[in-house]
C-alpha cells in the first residue's frame, strides 16, 4: 500500500549567487512547511492547500539543502497518520446508526463511507445487500422487496484535534485570541482556542477548548493581539468527528462491516498504480526564484 509522495525541486546556482542565497529566497517566510494564512505574499512558494486538502493529502515535511544545486523537497501523505474506526448497527434490514469506536488522526477530508459482509445468501443480490425482509409462500424471495435493496448512504465529518504553533511571532500581551476560521460544511460548528505566551512576547502554545464539528478540512487558526504580529498556527490535526445516516439502505441480512477509506486512496486506489497516484502532484509548485529563475521539478515519487 502506497502511503507517502515525495516532490523534489531543483534550482542550481548562477554566477556568484550561493547556493544557500538561494536557499533564503525559497523559504517561505515563517517556518517552513507550516500553513501561511496569507499565501500571496510570496504564492510561488507556498504548497496549495485547498488543492492538497480535496485530495485528502497531508503535509510531512518541506526541507530545503543548499547544495549545489539547491533543492526542495515536499513529502505529502496519502492517508491519514492513524485510520478511523466504526460499527453499523441494524434495525430490521435496513442501517439505522453508526457508532465511532476510533476517531483516528491526521486526516485533511472527511473519509468515504461504505460497506462490506451482510451478504446476501439468494442468487442475484450484489454486495453489501442482504435479503429481504418478504419471504413468498413457497419460501423463495419476495421480488418486490429484493428489486428494493440498496446501500446505506452515510455522510463522514472531521473535527479539530490539535494545532500546533506554526510561528511564534513577536511583541504579544499576555491575552492574544485565536480563532478557528474556514473549513466547516452547512450547519457545522467552529472549533475554539486559547494562546499561550512565554512572558517574552512570544506564543508558544495552541490549546484546544473545543474541536467544533463538521468540517470538511481543516481550518485556519488566526492570532490576533493589540500588539504582537507574525505568529500563526500550523495546520490542524484533524479527526473524525460524525457519521451522519442520510439513507439507511435496505436488505443488509446481517451487521456489514464499516469500511472507512481515506479520500486519496477512494480517488486513486492502489489498484491503479503508484504512476496513476503521482499524476495529481506534477507542477504541485512552479517555484520561482529571484536569481535563479523556475526550478526543475523531479517526477513525483509515490511509496
Amino acid at each position: 500500500m502506497t502511503t507517502q509522495v515525495v516532490c523534489v525541486y531543483t534550482i542550481k546556482n548562477t554566477g556568484n549567487i550561493t547556493a544557500a542565497a538561494i536557499g533564503t529566497a525559497i523559504t517561505p517566510t515563517g517556518t517552513t512547511g507550516a500553513y501561511q494564512p496569507r499565501p500571496w505574499i510570496q504564492p510561488s512558494l507556498y504548497l496549495p492547500w485547498a488543492w492538497l486538502w480535496s485530495l485528502g493529502a497531508l503535509w510531512i515535511s518541506d526541507t530545503i539543502a543548499n547544495g549545489p544545486p539547491t533543492t526542495r523537497t515536499v513529502t505529502l501523505g496519502l492517508v491519514p497518520t492513524s485510520t478511523a474506526t466504526a460499527t453499523a448497527t441494524l434495525v430490521g434490514n435496513a442501517v439505522s446508526t453508526l457508532t465511532i469506536t476510533g476517531r483516528g488522526a491526521g486526516y485533511t477530508a472527511p473519509p468515504v463511507v461504505s460497506f462490506t459482509g451482510g451478504t446476501s445468501p439468494f442468487a442475484g443480490n450484489s454486495p453489501p445487500f442482504g435479503p429481504p425482509i418478504g419471504i413468498g409462500g413457497s419460501g423463495s424471495p419476495d421480488p418486490a422487496l429484493n428489486s428494493a435493496a440498496r446501500n446505506a448512504n452515510i455522510t463522514a465529518y472531521i473535527r479539530v484535534q490539535s494545532i500546533a504553533v506554526g510561528a511564534a511571532g513577536t511583541g504579544y500581551s499576555a491575552t492574544p485570541v485565536g480563532t478557528l476560521v474556514g473549513g466547516l460544511s452547512a450547519g457545522g460548528v467552529a472549533g475554539t482556542v486559547t494562546i499561550g505566551t512565554d512572558g517574552a512576547g512570544h506564543v508558544n502554545a495552541i490549546n484546544l477548548g473545543t474541536p467544533g464539528s463538521g468540517y470538511i478540512y481543516p481550518p485556519v487558526c488566526v492570532i490576533t493581539d493589540t500588539t504582537g504580529t507574525g505568529a500563526f498556527g500550523a495546520v490542524p490535526v484533524m479527526e473524525l468527528d460524525s457519521l451522519t445516516v442520510n439513507d439507511m439502505g435496505f436488505g443488509y441480512g446481517a451487521i456489514p462491516t464499516v469500511v472507512l477509506t481515506p479520500r486519496f486512496k477512494y480517488l486513486f486506489p492502489d489498484a491503479l498504480g503508484a504512476a496513476a497516484q503521482a499524476k495529481p502532484f506534477y507542477r504541485l509548485m512552479n517555484i520561482l526564484s529571484q536569481f535563479a529563475g523556475p526550478a526543475v521539478e523531479t517526477a513525483p515519487a509515490v511509496t
